[in-house]
């Protein structure tokens, strides 16, 4: 992964960049719900917020999981630490933005548009293109193969402890929203002057692989149900 960074970071690869710091925010969050650790909150919330500084998906990213943060806020034991990462995060995006939008004149959308106003034909279409891209997402980075077995995996073991239990839903509530995130996206490029084709041929795959690294923990989740169904045999 060092290696990676040396080459691709610098050259436009910043999604291996996300990939980790979703990951090591998924890992500390967890770690955040088994031990109540301010530190890994802390970690967390540095990960999470240098996102929109790499790429302008990171807003969005970052936006999912603060949503799941406060949708299962009653969860957490310490509320006011859980509504201060919230608050904080929503405050250093909005500096972000201002920022950008008053030295730069930049405002960070990608032009899309929702348009309600599609035939049957068009609908059928962009099913037919996300279903598609998600397929050649799989399998053009395989990782998502073993998180999706693993969640299968999980998702069929009774034996699961309630605090392990608690971080699958929170990761559950998290694909949900970036599933919806996904096609609403895909969905507003639509009527978009290059057409929905060319951005999930030239985007899909790497925002998935980038969402990816928030779920790569359930592989590590399902060694561990592994391990602890060989020790009880």
């Amino acid at each position: 992964m060092l290696v990676s960074f040396d080459n691709f970071l610098f050259k436009g690869y910043q999604e291996i960049l996300i990939f980790s710091l979703l990951m090591f925010a998924s890992k500390n969050t967890y770690n955040y719900i088994l031990y109540q650790n301010r530190l890994s909150l802390i970690i967390c919330f540095i990960s999470l917020n240098l996102l929109p500084w790499i790429k302008n998906e990171g807003y969005l990213f970052l936006i999912v999981f603060i949503i799941s943060k406060f949708l299962m806020i009653n969860k957490f034991p310490k509320k006011i630490e859980i509504v201060l990462f919230i608050f904080l995060s929503i405050f250093l995006l909005l500096i972000k933005k201002l920022l950008f939008l008053y030295y730069l004149d930049i405002n960070l959308t990608h032009g899309g548009n929702i348009n309600l106003a599609i035939t049957i034909n068009d609908l059928i279409n962009y099913i037919i293109s996300i279903f598609t891209g998600f397929i050649i997402a799989v399998f053009k980075y395989k990782i998502l193969i073993f998180i999706f077995l693993s969640m299968l995996f999980i998702s069929r073991n009774k034996k699961i402890n309630h605090k392990d239990n608690q971080f699958i839903n929170f990761l559950k509530i998290n694909m949900l929203l970036y599933l919806f995130l996904i096609l609403g996206i895909f969905f507003s490029l639509s009527s978009h002057i290059y057409g929905i084709q060319w951005w999930i041929d030239n985007s899909l795959d790497r925002i998935l692989f980038q969402v990816s690294g928030l779920f790569v923990i359930y592989i590590m989740l399902a060694i561990n149900i592994l391990k602890l169904n060989f020790k009880v045999r």
